[in-house]
């Protein structure tokens, strides 16, 4: 019998409104070190745009990392997908076409973040990821 010890680490967001991405991101990688990861869940807010500041803070995480980071240590919670609310509100009402407008794009926002960590080779192959709703908190305890 062997026991598994968690430690987890929330960190501020980067890319940061107030331009504190960098100063967050050495205190992370200060904390790193000084604590081996085994692995990284990443949260990105699927409600916002996937702006070439956040291309720009997961190039500064790649290099962070200095490719130790694979597809095998990443797992990408995608947070704040359109509820059915909005889609509805966008003309989309089957229940069947809200879920394959979600899957599409969780789908975009991993092949986007994949693409910059892991290179485009890898992009498509990227499945390390769990998704959640807009308002909702299915999944959290």
């Amino acid at each position: 019998k062997w026991e598994m010890c968690l430690n987890v680490s929330d960190t501020p967001g980067i890319p940061d409104t107030n331009g504190r991405g960098v100063s967050f991101l050495d205190a992370f990688m200060k904390h790193a070190k000084e604590n081996p990861l085994n692995g990284v869940v990443l949260m990105i807010d699927a409600s916002s745009r996937l702006t070439q500041e956040l291309q720009y803070a997961l190039l500064a995480l790649r290099e962070c990392f200095n490719g130790l980071l694979s597809e095998t240590r990443l797992i990408l919670y995608i947070n704040k997908l359109p509820n059915s609310f909005s889609l509805k509100q966008q003309g989309i009402r089957r229940n069947e076409e809200q879920a394959y407008e979600r899957e599409k794009k969780a789908t975009e926002v991993a092949h986007f973040v994949a693409n910059i960590l892991f290179g485009p080779g890898k992009a498509g192959e990227f499945r390390n990821y769990v998704k959640n709703e807009q308002g909702s908190d299915d999944g959290v305890e």
